[in-house]
């Protein structure tokens, strides 16, 4: 294989969770399962691979800009668009604290157990079942706003 190529694995979290060793799987992004209340899940693919894009071209500019440059390009490019992908899955006064230039850094880490535990802190939820977790808030509020009136 090419050294310049660099492999992101979208792959389910169960299955990281149940591999005792880490091996080297090049850059991870999770999918959780979520819980089993709401049906099937409908996983989110198209954030996935924007955070794997991101990681790849994190990694690229590690090998071969400055870390100035990478920090600029983290700081001005990755953080926004990864912010408006997990800001479903972290509360939106966190965002900020959860996912940082060091969160990134940690992504692209060198050492396999550090991205692993990465990709398994920042596992993106099925689609289906954020929507239905929006509805219910939604839905209490209209409720908490009916029972005020």
């Amino acid at each position: 294989s090419d050294p310049k190529t660099i492999r992101v694995s979208i792959v389910p979290a169960g299955y990281l969770k149940a591999r005792d060793e880490t091996g080297d799987e090049g850059l991870l992004v999770a999918l959780s399962d979520g819980d089993s209340e709401e049906g099937v899940p409908l996983r989110d693919f198209a954030s996935a691979s924007a955070v794997g894009l991101a990681q790849a071209a994190c990694a690229r500019m590690k090998k071969e800009e400055s870390s100035a440059r990478l920090s600029i390009f983290i700081e001005e490019e990755v953080l926004p668009q990864m912010r408006a992908i997990y800001k479903r899955v972290f509360p939106e006064d966190e965002i900020k604290n959860i996912v940082t230039e060091e969160t990134v850094r940690n992504m692209i880490d060198d050492s396999p157990a550090v991205r692993r535990e990465m990709a398994l802190a920042l596992a993106l939820p099925p689609l289906i079942r954020a929507a239905v977790q929006y509805l219910q808030d939604y839905h209490d509020r209209i409720q908490l706003l009916l029972s005020a009136a």
